[in-house]
């Protein structure tokens, strides 16, 4: 018999099997979806564990302090300057930036260099007009790692990786002071999607893998500026991890109560 935390699980079959009060992402081989994983209790926190892959994530817990706190695993915790701590009706906090001088510095590990990946968060832009940055790995303005955030006469996401061309551009603009959660892929050869509030809005072909700068990873910044003004949540790293339409649906629907969408 299979064993949970140590103890065997005697379930009939086709039974639910339960980890610490959620279900599992897969019932006897089956996925179900659209069960809400943020009802868990993980190992002792009342958040949802982090996803199959993750080398940074932000769920950001306490919710207090001038550290925010990595859960994957990797040990990318961040060092908070001047942003502040937001909590919403839900019980989600999240760091709040003011567009000048706030950011938050994730150190340079090699965790966070991946070749393929998703990068997933939820962003809510109280000036969306400007040139923002959400995250750079390892990029400067040599133009080489990853950079995602508002750029362009456009005002709209994008992923920027490698030599500085846009790999992913989305069509619909950065709406003013609103919860939107954007997901980025990138395949690692040359392929990248970009999905906004759960949804394919971009793809884009032929880009080659990045190249990272050893330099220290930033959130709300990067590292010549472009600071990010509005809120930043629940932002999440999958390295060698690339996800498909129905596994961003998925998420979406699973986090988007937390956001009062």
């Amino acid at each position: 018999m299979p064993t949970i935390n140590g103890t065997i699980n005697k379930v009939a079959e086709n039974s639910p099997i339960v980890i610490n009060g959620g279900k599992t992402t897969t019932i006897n081989g089956l996925r179900p979806h659209l069960y809400d994983k943020w009802r868990m209790n993980w190992n002792g926190h009342h958040f949802a564990p982090p996803d199959v892959g993750s080398v940074l994530y932000l769920p950001g817990v306490p919710g207090f302090g001038s550290t925010i706190f990595d859960f994957s695993g990797s040990g990318n915790d961040g060092t908070i300057t001047g942003a502040t701590w937001k909590r919403l009706p839900s019980g989600l906090v999240y760091l709040d930036f003011d567009g000048v001088n706030n950011r938050v510095n994730l150190g340079d590990n090699a965790s966070l260099n991946p070749s393929k990946f998703t990068i997933k968060v939820w962003y809510n832009s109280t000036e969306p007009t400007s040139n923002d940055s959400i995250l750079a790995l390892g990029y400067d303005a040599t133009n080489k790692g990853v950079y995602m955030g508002i750029f362009g006469g456009g005002q709209a996401m994008l992923l920027r990786i490698g030599d500085g061309t846009d790999l992913v551009h989305i069509a619909t603009p950065v709406a003013t002071a609103v919860w939107e959660q954007i997901v980025f892929t990138y395949d690692g050869v040359s392929t990248g999607f970009a999905y906004l509030n759960g949804v394919k809005d971009a793809e884009t072909l032929t880009q080659d893998p990045p190249s990272y700068n050893a330099q220290d990873d930033l959130m709300g910044a990067h590292s010549t500026g472009e600071r990010w003004k509005g809120g930043i949540a629940l932002l999440e790293v999958l390295g060698d991890v690339v996800w498909n339409q129905d596994e961003v649906s998925e998420n979406y629907s699973q986090e988007r109560h937390l956001l009062g969408v």
